[in-house]
């Protein structure tokens, strides 16, 4: 341990300060504290709700999505759809078709989309895991059926479970073009088989049809609006990305699961960092107790200041001393508040419905929580940058402080 550091400890620890030193200094250690507690909650949190949002995404976004390069719909192409599936590392490949639509059920209405799958889109996506009443299926005995986000399904007063259940009529304008108001609509009807819920932003938007029956309605035969491709177990986007970018060409724009949704994640990290600045603003704030504490430990050691200049002690090293002992005190809080922190983590984690639990109908009990280790290096370095700036002035207080001090 250097010199420097060992002075600054025992000053830090000394017990010849005035109570009001002390007091100074325990409320700037205890708002450090609970500062960085609160940075890594808040943090954790947010990792929480990004890791929820992705697993549900997951659950109708596939690994990858390849969308023409220009306009909404392409031919399908079976050589490629080959091709692609003897990459390695390449699960399976769905076809989809999706445009804007009318939903009739009863005397309810409202406009979504209607999205076509062909029969393997469940082992692209998962969808078939996140029903929440009826079953996943678009044909029983000869007719057609639909699956509705959860969302659309209430608003259209959809009862799945009704054995008398009323079909529906699906509307979209001939040849998929012009104003849906002003144009001849085309319609077929189909019933209702189930309601998946995902994440609100498809749920009250989305129903999915075979691939077949949305063909049939947009009067496009063997038209798509993407493939859906899964990936095998333990492979990554960045092991095939080359492969499949190749493949595809100019023809064809190629998105991971992050891009599929890059608009509302960057929302959420954008969240995340306002999260962070303000709570780090907060910090910025105990600090100033700090200044406090330190300026007047400077007071209090100016005889001894002098007697170290005396023996030697440069202005850079009681420079340091000072500085380290700001370091010091945001130290002791970030170690406390990391333990705190942690603590309250697991404990969060280990019980049923959370320390803090969320309201009924929601996909989870508790409110998420991902701890990261990204996350406690930037707090940690975020608390003892905070804790240097800190002691900036009382250090250069101290250095200005004359050897001839001691001789008064």
């Amino acid at each position: 341990m250097s010199l420097t550091l060992k002075i600054a400890r025992r000053y830090l620890f000394s017990k010849k300060y005035t109570n009001a030193i002390h007091l100074i200094t325990g409320i700037s250690i205890l708002g450090m504290t609970v500062g960085t507690a609160a940075l890594i909650l808040i943090m954790s949190v947010f990792n929480g709700f990004e890791d929820l949002l992705k697993s549900l995404y997951s659950n109708f976004n596939p690994d990858i999505r390849i969308e023409a390069s220009s306009g909404k719909f392409f031919k399908e192409d079976a050589e490629f759809i080959a091709q692609l599936e003897a990459i390695e590392g390449i699960g399976e490949v769905a076809k989809s078709v999706e445009f804007i639509s009318i939903f009739e059920y009863d005397e309810s209405q409202d406009i979504g989309v209607l999205k076509g799958v062909s029969e393997n889109y469940n082992l692209v996506s998962g969808i078939d895991t996140m029903m929440r009443t009826g079953d996943y299926y678009f044909k029983k005995d000869g007719l057609d059926y639909l699956v509705l986000g959860y969302g659309m399904g209430y608003k259209l007063d959809v009862y799945v479970d009704n054995k008398l259940s009323s079909r529906m009529n699906v509307y979209t304008p001939r040849n998929n073009k012009g104003s849906i108001m002003s144009r001849p609509y085309k319609t077929k009807p189909a019933f209702p088989a189930g309601k998946f819920a995902v994440q609100e932003e498809y749920d009250n938007r989305y129903m999915l049809s075979s691939l077949e029956y949305a063909q049939s309605l947009m009067s496009k035969k063997n038209s798509l609006s993407a493939y859906e491709v899964s990936l095998q177990p333990g492979v990554t986007f960045e092991d095939v990305e080359d492969k499949v970018k190749g493949l595809a060409g100019e023809d064809y724009v190629i998105k991971n699961r992050f891009e599929q949704q890059a608009a509302y994640l960057r929302i959420m990290n954008i969240e995340k960092l306002l999260g962070f600045a303000l709570l780090s603003l907060t910090l910025v704030l105990v600090a100033f107790n700090m200044v406090g504490a330190l300026l007047m430990v400077v007071l209090a050691k100016q005889k001894d200041i002098a007697v170290l200049k005396s023996m030697g002690a440069t202005d850079g090293m009681i420079w340091r001393i000072f500085l380290l002992e700001g370091i010091l005190m945001s130290g002791i809080g970030l170690v406390i508040g990391l333990v705190l922190a942690i603590s309250l983590y697991f404990i969060h984690k280990g019980l049923p419905n959370g320390l803090i639990s969320l309201s009924q109908g929601f996909v989870q009990p508790a409110y998420p929580a991902s701890l990261r280790l990204s996350d406690i290096l930037l707090v940690s370095f975020t608390v003892l940058f905070i804790g240097g700036l800190a002691g900036l002035i009382p250090a250069s207080k101290a250095k200005r402080v004359s050897a001839k001090f001691s001789e008064l």
